[in-house]
């Protein structure tokens, strides 16, 4: 990955984690940068709106990686009883893992932002819809 694409990723990935344990309006955008060691230059670059658009490609990649986490216990879990089985599995060892300081990848995020921000709004319902359609 190009150095510059390696910015981006660090910051949507930093910005993810960290809006998820300790939520939007608790983030700033100096802690996202110290910790994702990108240049400031490269948050406004790829994020011209800001902490919300930063917020917006946050929540598209949890959704991502959790459609990657549904799509394979799908596979290995075809019937209903042991996918759910599984899936709670699968959230107790993440939930175990934060030392139970984190949850649902978006939930804090959303919670905080909706409805008063129509694009976070707009990118936690695809990323629900995107979770529903996978498990159905």
């Amino acid at each position: 990955m190009k150095e510059s694409t390696q910015h981006k990723h660090n910051l949507v990935h930093t910005s993810m984690r960290l809006f998820r344990r300790q939520g939007y309006a608790s983030t700033g955008l100096q802690q996202i940068l110290a910790e994702s060691g990108a240049p400031k230059g490269s948050l406004y670059y790829y994020f011209p709106s800001g902490k919300e658009g930063l917020a917006e490609a946050a929540v598209e990649m949890a959704a991502d990686l959790i459609c990657e986490t549904l799509a394979e216990l799908t596979r290995r879990y075809p019937e209903p009883k042991q996918f759910i089985a599984a899936y709670c599995d699968v959230v107790a060892g993440w939930m175990e893992k934060s030392d139970f300081r984190s949850g649902c990848p978006i939930a804090t995020t959303m919670l905080e932002t909706a409805p008063q921000s129509p694009i976070l709004t707009k990118a936690g319902e695809a990323a629900m819809d995107r979770w529903i359609g996978q498990i159905s």
